[in-house]
């Protein structure tokens, strides 16, 4: 029997990096076609500091319900009980084996979103069940993530006067390819070439982390100058886009991922992007609009600070370092091809992965399940 309910969102709506972020957005995306309830487990104050529609959802007095579907962001934070006679669990997997202690804590859903069909092959590899398993994408705003309207390009200012810059946003740890990026810099460019590498790479869940120590440590031991590698600081997402706006090109020759928001939210801004020619962020990223780094071989897992040695995590990408300072040489020469790769980036991801189609997609798979098929906004209706 088909069912008209509230969906119940349950999740840490603020949590550092892109659980929340993702959180918030799909909330706000979904939250003009289809009722929600939030469930909040660690609501902060004041209310105006949410983002995306989330004070809207809290004004509208929606109370979680039993008869309803609940949809859970499944993170390493613990998750108290919530209530629902559906439960779908949401959850992103970086590598190529979803370890057995993980795949406990998502025997408490009865069905499994992921974001990429990348990792949804990984998911059916390490043993779940594929009739569980479904695709829902993840997204960026094109009208908060958008290039600079006044900012001279790299093609047309002096770059004596403001360098190139490269800029790479993604948490210092190994999976995200830093130390290779380091090395890469150092090898691609002169002293006199002018340019430089900005590094957003906070890590909060480093005690007292200090991200100019990490790059003087990590350049010392890579044998790499330190003086054009800076520091860009945490930051809101208004922040963020300023960061991104800012840059020439971005750079992450990350080891995995499931999505790789960053990445999605860079194209918005209408940079070029190298990225690596693996995982999940394959479902937006293609030659057409971004640089592929090849990948030079799989390797285990090896990052004993985030990734618990005692658990079976299966392999990562090890991307191709000479390859990498090769794309960073091209994007830095042919800067006319990559502003025009930019372009193309910008338009795919203003027009093809919104959170809206988020969102849609979403609604389609709540549907598929018998929940709120009136409901379906006419051009996804027409899609299904």
């Amino acid at each position: 029997m088909l069912r008209s309910l509230v969906l119940n969102f349950a999740s840490y709506f603020f949590a550092p990096g892109g659980w929340g972020t993702h959180a918030r957005s799909l909330a706000g995306a979904l939250h003009p076609i289809e009722p929600i309830a939030l469930c909040d487990w660690q609501l902060p104050q004041p209310l105006a500091d949410w983002e995306r529609g989330v004070p809207e959802l809290l004004a509208a007095g929606l109370s979680p319900t039993a008869n309803a579907p609940t949809l859970v962001i499944v993170s390493g934070l613990p998750m108290p009980p919530f209530p629902g006679c559906c439960q779908i669990g949401l959850f992103v997997w970086e590598t190529t084996h979803v370890h057995q202690k993980f795949q406990q804590l998502l025997d408490r859903f009865d069905y499994l979103w992921v974001p990429s069909l990348w990792q949804r092959q990984v998911a059916i590899e390490s043993g779940l069940d594929p009739q569980r398993l479904a695709v829902v994408p993840e997204g960026v705003d094109p009208q908060v993530f958008q290039p600079h309207p006044h900012r001279p390009s790299a093609l047309n200012r002096d770059l004596r006067q403001r360098p190139f810059r490269f800029l790479c946003v993604g948490k210092w740890e190994r999976r995200k390819g830093i130390d290779l990026l380091i090395q890469a810099f150092a090898k691609a460019f002169e002293p006199q070439d002018p340019v430089e590498l900005v590094l957003h790479a906070h890590n909060g869940y480093i005690p007292r982390f200090d991200l100019q120590e990490s790059i003087d440590y990590a350049a010392r031991l890579l044998g790499a100058e330190t003086y054009r590698i800076l520091p860009s600081h945490p930051a809101g997402r208004s922040g963020l886009v300023q960061v991104l706006q800012k840059a020439d090109a971005f750079v992450l020759p990350t080891r995995g991922e499931a999505w790789g928001l960053p990445i999605l939210e860079a194209m918005a801004c209408g940079l070029p992007c190298i990225v690596t020619d693996w995982s999940g962020l394959r479902a937006y990223a293609h030659p057409g609009n971004a640089y592929l780094i090849p990948v030079k071989n799989l390797i285990p897992v090896n990052d004993p600070q985030f990734f618990d040695p005692a658990l079976d995590w299966g392999h990562w990408a090890e991307p191709d370092l000479d390859a990498l300072v090769a794309l960073m040489r091209q994007v830095y020469h042919d800067r006319e091809a990559a502003q025009q790769r930019g372009a193309i980036a910008r338009a795919e991801a203003a027009s093809l992965w919104t959170w809206e189609r988020a969102a849609h997609t979403a609604q389609q798979q709540l549907a598929a399940l018998g929940f709120r098929p009136d409901r379906l906004p006419p051009s996804v209706s027409a899609a299904a």
